[in-house]
């Protein structure tokens, strides 16, 4: 009967193994803890900021993962800061002592059944890639807009509230029609060839219809007007109200001309008068825009 000869290489096989499954586990902890301080940090953060009054929980969905039944059931639910934690239910960790209650040490476990590990990595990746990113927006609207402010038709960009230039589009002599389905929860810039620097009704309603979060308009000479959307979304009767305060086309351009007339004398220029047109809209926008949950702003790029 032959022996069966020893295999030398079973002793190996499993130290490398083990190896290996060390170096995951201390990868995949070391990683767990640099998001559990970053997500204490951007919570911390969100509460000490007064301009920051609810949070709304956003899933994607993203096939790759699986993510807890608790956080799919409350997608789009929108509640005070303070409190979207808690309808999380129970797979949401608290931040509140999250460092220093030591149940929570250790919490991903690469042997545990439950993914927890792929499902916070999951939430904290949709939570980056959703956050708004004040300096890349800066930077992204400051290239943007350089880039179409002194073309001589329209152009419009869309941007993300991460910073991300999601569309270009390119319009005519004076106007630009952007795909409505993108402008949604986005940034929409666009540049006024006549020099301009004012919104036109149009623009107004475009933003509102489509439920942009901000329009943005630039002119050649660097200068831009901005319309936010407020925290408690648009009120479309800012669009009933301007048009009964004279600001449709025609009616701004006759009160514009009659101004410039009166202003500059009989002689008046159609720049002059552009030029007044800006002043009636942006004056109106400075005087009412808060009325209506809306942010007015004006600066250079």
């Amino acid at each position: 009967m032959r022996q069966r000869k020893k295999d030398k290489t079973a002793g190996k096989r499993t130290q490398i193994f083990t190896a290996k499954s060390n170096a995951l586990r201390a990868r995949q902890t070391s990683i767990t803890e640099i998001l559990r301080a970053h997500s204490v940090a951007q919570q911390e953060a969100i509460m000490q900021n007064p301009a920051i009054e609810f949070k709304e929980w956003v899933h994607t969905g993203i096939y790759q993962y699986k993510p807890r039944q608790n956080h799919v059931d409350i997608d789009g639910v929108i509640a005070l800061k303070s409190e979207l934690s808690k309808k999380a239910g129970r797979g949401e960790i608290n931040r509140e002592n999250i460092l220093t209650n030591p149940e929570n040490r250790g919490i991903i476990d690469i042997d545990s059944q439950s993914n927890s590990y792929n499902d916070l990595l999951f939430d904290y990746f949709v939570y980056e890639e959703n956050m708004v990113n004040e300096n890349k927006i800066v930077e992204t609207l400051r290239q943007s807009e350089t880039a179409i402010k002194d073309l001589l038709h329209e152009a419009g960009n869309i941007i993300s509230q991460n910073g991300k230039l999601l569309h270009t589009e390119i319009g005519k002599k004076s106007s630009v029609n952007p795909p409505a389905n993108l402008i949604k929860d986005n940034i929409f810039t666009h540049n006024h060839p006549s020099g301009t620097c004012a919104f036109s009704l149009n623009d107004i309603k475009k933003i509102i219809n489509n439920n942009g979060y901000e329009i943005r308009t630039v002119t050649s000479d660097g200068r831009f007007v901005s319309l936010i959307r407020g925290s408690d979304g648009w009120d479309s009767m800012i669009i009933e109200d301007m048009v009964k305060d004279g600001l449709s086309s025609i009616e701004l351009f006759k009160a514009a001309d009659s101004q410039a007339k009166q202003k500059y004398g009989q002689d008046r220029t159609r720049k002059q008068v552009a030029h007044t047109m800006e002043e009636i809209m942006n004056d109106w926008l400075r005087k009412n825009a808060l009325k209506y949950g809306a942010i007015f702003k004006e600066g250079k790029v």
